[in-house]
């Protein structure tokens, strides 16, 4: 489950449709299961939404 709403958000906001906050909350949401992702995740988002800015 928790797999599946993060590929969404990050697809999503790959494509500007949604707002890193967004991601980010979900992120943290499911960190405690996937740490070692979550990190790597992370990284993507962040320098997706230095992009947009």
């Amino acid at each position: 489950m928790f797999y599946v709403l993060i590929n969404l958000a990050v697809e999503q906001c790959a494509y500007g449709f949604l707002c890193s906050r967004e991601v980010l909350f979900l992120l943290i949401l499911s960190e405690n299961q996937l740490s070692p992702v979550v990190l790597l995740l992370e990284g993507s988002v962040v320098s997706s939404a230095h992009q947009h800015m």
